[in-house]
């Protein structure tokens, strides 16, 4: 359709072979800064991940991103599992990775990485949580609720905040989170 598009508006004829060979330059052009991005985001401190349904044609893939402050990274697989999170981030990643629950994030494999949950997906987890539990189970969520949304108050408000006041608030939320993962 969109060679026939510009031969009827601009009257430049561009054949499907053409496409796809114009596409494939592209591709091979773009492969030395592409594999310069990965390995940025190899390096990187934090990297937040997540992936979402595609499609090919009529078949499933995934879409998957990794990015941080700096850069971001997408790839295009036909799967949802570890093995394209060691293939980006490398087996040896030292960053963090930030992301869902998402049982690919928790590979045994991943075992020795540092990795952070999302913040709104544990805040949602949390609520759904409250509503659906009794007992000591609703008031577990709301008492964490609680610490992670001073820690996100906490955040915003660092730029304000002297280096010391900021962290002895910090060393605070994390003895209550301490303190209230210890009593459950």
């Amino acid at each position: 359709k969109v060679s026939e598009a510009l031969n009827d508006a601009f009257g430049l004829p561009v054949s499907r072979s053409g496409w796809c060979q114009a596409d494939q330059r592209l591709a091979e052009t773009a492969l030395p800064v592409y594999e310069e991005l990965l390995e940025v985001i190899r390096r990187s401190m934090v990297v937040h991940a997540d992936e979402t349904g595609w499609r090919i044609g009529i078949l499933p893939a995934w879409l998957w991103v990794f990015t941080n402050k700096e850069v971001t990274v997408y790839v295009i697989r036909d799967n949802r599992s570890s093995d394209v999170v060691i293939e980006i981030l490398g087996k040896q990643f030292k960053g963090i990775l930030v992301s869902d629950c998402f049982v690919a994030y928790d590979d045994k494999r991943l075992t020795d990485w540092l990795k952070q949950k999302c913040f709104s997906h544990l805040l949602k987890d949390l609520k759904a949580m409250e509503a659906s539990k009794t007992g000591r189970a609703v008031r577990f969520a709301q008492q964490l609720t609680a610490v992670l949304r001073a820690a996100l108050a906490l955040k915003k408000e660092k730029p304000n905040l002297d280096p010391a006041t900021f962290a002895q608030r910090a060393q605070d939320l994390e003895t209550q989170l301490d303190t209230l993962i210890s009593m459950h």
